[in-house]
């Protein structure tokens, strides 16, 4: 029976994959700042205060994403200015 070290069995996770697009600031950035807007805003639904309903949603929303991006290391938002600025400059360039 082959054992792997702790090491070997994460590699998977902390190797770069293709669709990264942030760096390792941001990854833990995104991570400890989406944690805390969604710790806030779920302390805040448990206490019933009276914030209404758009705001801690909104933080839950904005915070799941902010750990999802630097779980993943991929920001969408990011990807989609890239390719509105690359279609720019092709445009410039043929004209």
């Amino acid at each position: 029976m082959e054992t792997k070290s702790l090491t070997q069995k994460l590699k998977h996770l902390t190797a770069p994959s293709v669709n990264e697009n942030i760096g390792t600031t941001q990854r833990v950035l995104s991570v400890v700042g989406g944690a805390y807007i969604l710790w806030s805003a779920l302390a805040s639904i448990a206490s019933k205060k009276k914030t209404g309903v758009v705001a801690p949603l909104w933080n839950v929303v904005s915070g799941g994403y902010l750990v999802y991006r630097g779980v993943t290391g991929h920001c969408a938002i990011k990807e989609s200015f890239k390719s509105s600025e690359n279609k720019i400059i092709s445009y410039l360039h043929k004209n």
